[in-house]
């Protein structure tokens, strides 16, 4: 702790390398005395660079540093409206958890449908729309809200686990701004947020006084009653996934509660749609489990789903 109040009058940042309850302790600390970044031992060479990355570009830039004080935990007061477009229950828990830390106004719609209703009802400073949703897709609800020039200021980030990069140009060529990878890395959400935003931010929070509260309340029903969470789940980083959530075990434990519930009968289901020769209802199941596989850092489970995904884009006469 000393150390790092040092670093820190000097304007150095700290790096703290440690195991996954390590990482819990120094979460527990008060803001001013975390280090910038926290990795995980075993370190590996991609959350070695991505950290230190991310670190170097915040203390070269002090405006970007002090909008991210820290790369575990940011909190800051309500600075916009957020419409988060998906409809995974996992998905929503994570980025909602976030996005409420960071003292966003958020929603949720569930498919580009509700989407365009909500923007009927009021205004928003920016939306998070993911790709694959039922009903209508993010694709086509992108395509429709450009199609009105009442929207031409408000910025559009794809959600996507989709990394093919002819795909994101599509996504910006339908209007969108920026693309967000999943599984979602906070401190890139933030900045790119931070960033869609920063133009007319006297104009924006007509209504953001009702703040986190009510934010809170809107929540509950989703997390429900607290729950347990295992001291060890196979094929799943728990210390990184209790990171993603800013430490909250209780919400971690919720959203492995309701990934043993909605993939109980994904393999049924899988197996129906390939055996009635849907594939892209196929295609779209194995997308949506990459993208959740890889909130809950589960790297295996989301690896095998990329895969899976990949054979099933493929020529139908070549499976």
């Amino acid at each position: 702790r000393t150390l790092h109040r040092t670093a820190t009058q000097r304007g150095v940042p700290t790096v703290a390398l440690t195991t996954a309850y390590g990482r819990e302790e120094l979460l527990k600390l008060p803001e001013a005395d975390r280090p910038d970044a926290i990795i995980v031992k075993p370190a590996d060479r991609i959350s070695l660079y991505q950290s230190l990355l991310a670190v170097c570009q915040r203390s070269s830039d002090v405006s970007v540093a002090a909008q991210t004080a820290s790369a575990v935990e940011i909190t800051k007061p309500p600075s916009g409206t957020v419409l988060l477009a998906e409809d995974n229950k996992i998905n929503q828990l994570v980025a909602l958890e976030q996005l409420r830390e960071w003292g966003f106004i958020v929603e949720v719609a569930e498919n580009g449908l509700q989407v365009l209703s909500k923007l009927e009802e009021q205004r928003w400073d920016l939306v998070l729309m993911d790709i694959h949703m039922p009903e209508m897709d993010g694709d086509e609800a992108a395509r429709i809200i450009r199609s009105d020039s009442k929207y031409d200021r408000m910025p559009i980030i794809a959600l996507t686990a989709n990394v093919i990069r002819e795909d994101h140009e599509r996504y910006m060529q339908l209007g969108m701004n920026d693309v967000l990878t999943k599984p979602i890395q906070p401190e890139s959400m933030l900045q790119m947020i931070e960033k869609w935003l920063l133009a007319g931010r006297e104009n924006r929070l007509g209504a953001a006084s009702a703040s986190r509260e009510s934010q809170r309340e809107a929540y509950e029903p989703i997390l429900g009653h607290e729950e347990e969470l295992p001291y060890e789940v196979p094929g799943m980083d728990l210390g990184a996934a209790i990171m993603r959530v800013n430490g909250k075990r209780d919400i971690l434990g919720h959203m492995l509660k309701l990934f043993a519930r909605d993939y109980a009968e994904f393999e049924v289901r899988l197996r129906e749609a390939l055996q009635s020769g849907d594939y892209g209802l196929a295609r779209r199941m194995t997308h949506t489990l990459k993208g959740v596989a890889g909130n809950l850092s589960a790297a295996e489970l989301a690896a095998m789903a990329d895969q899976l995904e990949t054979l099933l884009k493929a020529p139908v006469e070549s499976r």
